[in-house]
C-alpha cells in the first residue's frame, strides 16, 4: 500500500505530523532528522523518474551527468524553465557553476579573455557584484548542452566533436560582445551589456536573445554564408520555445509533488539506512561516553590547535580529499537540522547521551576546514582577509570556547585544581570575539563555518589552475608562477613548460609560494597579538552551567566588544608556548629563505 503523497505546498510528509511525531522545534530532533532524511529520499525518487526534455529513458538517466573534460557536466532539468536550471546551477553538490576549470570549452573562454578585471578576479573587490552575470552565464551554457546532446550523451564522434567546436564559439561570440560594451563600439561585433546581463532572470534571457541574434545574423546567406565559413549552424531554438520567454522567465521552480510517494517498503529501507548512517557520520570521539575534566581537556586542547595550525605552513602540503569535503557538507546538514536551533549558552549537556557524537561531528568540520584553510594560505597570501573566512575563523574561535568553558564545568564538578587554574587562564587570554553571545544559537555558527568552507574550496579550485603544478594550466594563468601578470598569449604554453622543466624554477616556486604562507600568518599573528587580552578576571565561584560563564561581569565586556572587534583568525590563544615556537619556526624559516634568495641572487649575478 503506497504511502500518502507529499503535500505540494510545505514538501512533507502528511502522515508524519506534529501531533504524532513532535515539531521541528528541536523537541525530538531525532525525529526531525528522519524525517528530513526521508523528505531527501522522496526527491532521490522524484529525480530518478524526472525525464528532462524528453520522454525517453536514456534521457532520464543522463541526469546522473555525463562528463567530457572539453565540455564539463551538464544536466536536464525537471522542466525546460529558467528557475529549473537555476536550481541546478545553485546546487554545490553539483558543480555546475560558473567556473573556468570545469567547463574549458564555454566558462574558461569567457574568464580567459574579457577584459573586465572584476569579472574574473577573485580578489578584486568588486568581484561579487557579477555574480549574478556569471550565475546567468552558466544557466544558458547548461541549456545550450541540453540543447546539442538531447540524448543525453556525450561520444566521441563526429558529431559530438562539431558541437564542442560550436559550443566554443559561442562563448567567443559572448567574450567579443563584452569587450564591445565600451563608448567607442565596433558596430560589426555583437554588443553584450555586462549591466543587463547581471540582471537576475532578465539577464539570461538577454544573454541568449545576442546569441540568437548572432546566430540568425547570416543566415539570410544562405548555402553561400557557409561556405564562407559566416554561418552559425547552432540551431537553436528561439526564445519563445527556450527556457528565457517571459512565459518560463516567470514560473516558479518545479513543484516536489509530481510522482508517487515512497512506499511502506521504500520507508523501511530508508529507515534502516538512516539508522545506519546515524552511526557511521561524523567521527564521535571514541570509547569516550563520560570523560573526565583532565580526558575532555585534552579534547578541548585539539580545536584549539586546529586553530593554532591556521597559521602553521606545515600542513600546507597535506591534500583533502573531494570525499572528505563530501562528508563535511553531510555533516553540516545533520548538524543543522539536529542542533540548529538549540543555544550555545546551553553547552553540550543538552544533548544528553548525544554530547561526544556532536563533538566529534564538529571537530570533523574543524579539521577539514583547517586543512582546506591552510592549502589556499599557500597559494593566496590575501587568504586572511576574505569576509567568508574571517567569519568562519571566528565560529572556530568560538568552538574552542565551549570546549574550553565544558572542560571548567566538569573541572569543577570533580574539583581538578590545577585543570581549573589552567582552562581559567585560557579563557581569560582568548580575543573578545570567541566569546558567544547570549542567545546565539548553533546555526549561525554552523553557516559561518559551511560559508567558509565553501569559499575556501571555491578559491582553491578557480586557481588551482594558476598553479604550475597543476597539468592543465599550460597557458591559461593570468597571473605568472611568481605572481607577475601574464594573460593568456600563444607563447604562454611555451613559456611555461620550458620553465616547468627547470628544477631550479621548481624550487624557487615553492619557495615563494612558501614564503608567501609564512609572511600572511605572521602578518595575521601580528594582528591578533595587538587585540586586548586585559581587563579580563577569572570567575570568583564556580559557575553555574555554561550559562554562568557567559553572565559573569568578567565577560559582560567580552560580549560588548564583539560588535566592534574585527574577528581575527582563531591563532593566538591557547598554549603560549606553542604559539611561541610556531613564530619562531616562522622566522627562521623565513631568515633562510632570504639568505638562500641572497645567495642566488649572487650566483646568477655571476654567471652572467
Amino acid at each position: 500500500m503506497a504511502r500518502e503523497e507529499f503535500d505540494e505546498d510545505d514538501g512533507g510528509l502528511d502522515d508524519l505530523n506534529e501531533e504524532d511525531y513532535g515539531n521541528a522545534s528541536g523537541q525530538d530532533a531525532e525525529v526531525d532528522e528522519l524525517q528530513q532524511f526521508l523528505q531527501r529520499q522522496q526527491e532521490l525518487k522524484r529525480q530518478a523518474a524526472m525525464q528532462g526534455g524528453g520522454a525517453a529513458a536514456e534521457i532520464a538517466g543522463a541526469r546522473n551527468m555525463q562528463y567530457r573534460p572539453a565540455v564539463g557536466n551538464f544536466m536536464f532539468p525537471r522542466e525546460q524553465t529558467w528557475a529549473a536550471h537555476r536550481e541546478l546551477i545553485l546546487d554545490d553538490g553539483l558543480n555546475l557553476g560558473f567556473s573556468p576549470v570545469q567547463y574549458p570549452a564555454f566558462d574558461r573562454e569567457i574568464h580567459q579573455n574579457i577584459d573586465l578585471a572584476p569579472f574574473y578576479d577573485f580578489n578584486a573587490s568588486r568581484y561579487p557584484k557579477y555574480d549574478v552575470a556569471r550565475e546567468n552565464l552558466a544557466i544558458v551554457r547548461n541549456y545550450i548542452l541540453n540543447e546539442f546532446f538531447r540524448d543525453g550523451k556525450i561520444d566521441d564522434e563526429k558529431f559530438d566533436r562539431k558541437k564542442l567546436k560550436q559550443l566554443n564559439a559561442i562563448a567567443k561570440e559572448i567574450t567579443k560582445g563584452f569587450n564591445n560594451d565600451g563608448l567607442l563600439r565596433n558596430p560589426m561585433q555583437m554588443h553584450l551589456s555586462m549591466a543587463k546581463a547581471n540582471e537576475p532572470a532578465k539577464g539570461a534571457q538577454y544573454i541568449y536573445s545576442k546569441i540568437l541574434q548572432r546566430q540568425n545574423a547570416y543566415n539570410w546567406l544562405g548555402p553561400i554564408g557557409s561556405l564562407a565559413g559566416l554561418r552559425y549552424e547552432w540551431n537553436l531554438p528561439d526564445v519563445a520555445h527556450s527556457p528565457f520567454s517571459t512565459e518560463n522567465l516567470a514560473k516558479p521552480p518545479p513543484g516536489r509533488g509530481d510522482v508517487a510517494a515512497l512506499t511502506d517498503e521504500e520507508i523501511a529501507d530508508a529507515v534502516a539506512l538512516f539508522e545506519k548512517e546515524k552511526i557511521s557520520i561524523g567521527e564521535p570521539i571514541p570509547d569516550v561516553q563520560d570523560p573526565g575534566p583532565r580526558q575532555f581537556n585534552k579534547i578541548a586542547d585539539s580545536f584549539v590547535e586546529a586553530s593554532l595550525l591556521a597559521m602553521s605552513v606545515d600542513q600546507l602540503e597535506q591534500p583533502t580529499k573531494r570525499e572528505a569535503i563530501d562528508h563535511a557538507k553531510n555533516i553540516l546538514e545533520k548538524l543543522k537540522v539536529s542542533i540548529g536551533s538549540s543555544f550555545i549558552s546551553h553547552g553540550l549537556d543538552q544533548f544528553g547521551d548525544k554530547a561526544m557524537q556532536v563533538l566529534g561531528d564538529l571537530k570533523t568540520l574543524v579539521d577539514t576546514y583547517t586543512i582546506n584553510l591552510n592549502k589556499l594560505a599557500g597559494l593566496d597570501p590575501n587568504t586572511y582577509d576574505n569576509p567568508a573566512v574571517e567569519a568562519a575563523n571566528k565560529a572556530l574561535g568560538k568552538l574552542s570556547y565551549l570546549a574550553k568553558a565544558e572542560t571548567l564545568l566538569r573541572a569543577y564538578a570533580a574539583n581538578d585544581k590545577k585543570i581549573i587554574a589552567t582552562v581559567e587562564s585560557q579563557l581569560k587570554s582568548m580575543p573578545q570575539a570567541w566569546v558567544p553571545q547570549e542567545g546565539e544559537t548553533f546555526e549561525g555558527l554552523l553557516n559561518d563555518l559551511e560559508s567558509g568552507l565553501k569559499t575556501v574550496v571555491l578559491r582553491i579550485t578557480q586557481i588551482a589552475e594558476q598553479d604550475h603544478t597543476a597539468e592543465s594550466w599550460l597557458g591559461f594563468s593570468n597571473q605568472n608562477a611568481l605572481g607577475g601578470a601574464n594573460r593568456n598569449t600563444p607563447g604562454g604554453a611555451k613559456a611555461n613548460t620550458s620553465a616547468m622543466q627547470n628544477d631550479d624554477f621548481y624550487r624557487q616556486m615553492n619557495a615563494q609560494r612558501a614564503l608567501r604562507a609564512r609572511q600572511a600568518a605572521m602578518r595575521y599573528s601580528a594582528r591578533v597579538q595587538q587585540q586586548d587580552h586585559d581587563g579580563h578576571e577569572a570567575p570568583a565561584a564556580k559557575p553555574q552551567g555554561m550559562e554562568g560563564l557567559l553572565q559573569g561581569a568578567d565577560l559582560s565586556s567580552m560580549r560588548n566588544a564583539m560588535q566592534t572587534t574585527k574577528n581575527a583568525a582563531p591563532v593566538a590563544t591557547g598554549n603560549k608556548a606553542t604559539l611561541q615556537n610556531i613564530q619562531l619556526q616562522q622566522a627562521q624559516r623565513a631568515s633562510r629563505m632570504a639568505a638562500l634568495e641572497s645567495g642566488r641572487r649572487v650566483a646568477r649575478r655571476q654567471r652572467e
